[in-house]
């Protein structure tokens, strides 16, 4: 089987919790480049980041930014207007495009995370309903994380990004060892599978992710599988890092169809 080395990944969490918009929360990061990898570079240059700030009961998101630049560069902030139970959708815009006039908390938010209100503006189009517990793509991962859970547990979380809701039911399939860098790990080999809003089976939007976690309190993610029909994306630890900052530097790869 071949393999191509695409890009890079960061993953940073941080469990010490900072204030947004008046709320407690935690943050995560990815960073994904494919800067380090000459062929792809050539090929496809690309990088996204994606920012999370969710509470610190895991329940609900506050926060989330959106990075991309491949040809076209974009980049928007959803903001999750508990108060109002709706999302609030923000875009970079070029500054003939900006507007200004945004609430003291929207401008609040911009400050805390180092951006100038003038440079967004907010979509026109109307913003996603909330329900009493929603999460964004990456606190879902964190969400799962903080659980407590044994083979054959299955957990239902319900994210939002903006654009859609989707359903996503998270089951533990197994439990053993994985080789990784010459050791054995135990590990929870977690399967996410996700349904347009109000479903929870039939036909997933995507196909299902698995994830394998460390089988101790950090259950740090060690490696994700997503199967194609043109063949495998993987996603697999290369290092990590101890302490309150948790950091993992995978390499993503893919092989062809098999």
């Amino acid at each position: 089987m071949a393999w191509l080395d695409i890009c890079d990944a960061v993953l940073e969490s941080s469990w010490q919790p900072v204030t947004v918009n008046g709320e407690a929360a935690y943050k995560a990061e990815i960073k994904i480049s494919s800067e380090p990898h000459k062929k792809m570079e050539a090929l496809y240059p690309f990088r996204y980041q994606l920012t999370s700030y969710f509470s610190t009961d895991l329940q609900r998101s506050i926060l989330f930014e959106r990075r991309k630049k491949t040809r076209k560069e974009r980049h928007e902030i959803i903001r999750f207007d508990w108060d109002e139970k709706t999302t609030e959708r923000y875009k970079r815009r070029k500054p003939q495009q900006a507007e200004a006039g945004f609430s003291g908390e929207v401008t609040e938010m911009f400050h805390f995370l180092g951006y100038a209100a003038a440079d967004f503006r907010r979509s026109g189009k109307a913003g996603q309903k909330l329900l009493s517990n929603m999460l964004d793509r990456l606190s879902l991962l964190q969400a799962v994380r903080g659980q407590n859970f044994a083979v054959g547990d299955e957990m239902r979380f319900t994210i939002a990004d903006g654009k859609k809701v989707l359903n996503y039911l998270v089951r533990v399939q197994t439990r053993g060892s994985l080789e990784q860098d010459n050791q054995q790990r135990d590990l929870f080999k977690v399967r996410f599978d996700a349904f347009t809003s109000g479903e929870w089976s039939g036909q997933p939007v995507h196909p299902a992710v698995f994830v394998w976690m460390t089988a101790d309190e950090r259950k740090i993610p060690v490696r994700f599988v997503i199967d194609y029909a043109m063949g495998n994306f993987v996603i697999q630890l290369k290092q990590g890092a101890q302490g309150q900052m948790a950091k993992t530097s995978p390499l993503v790869q893919r092989s062809p169809a098999h």
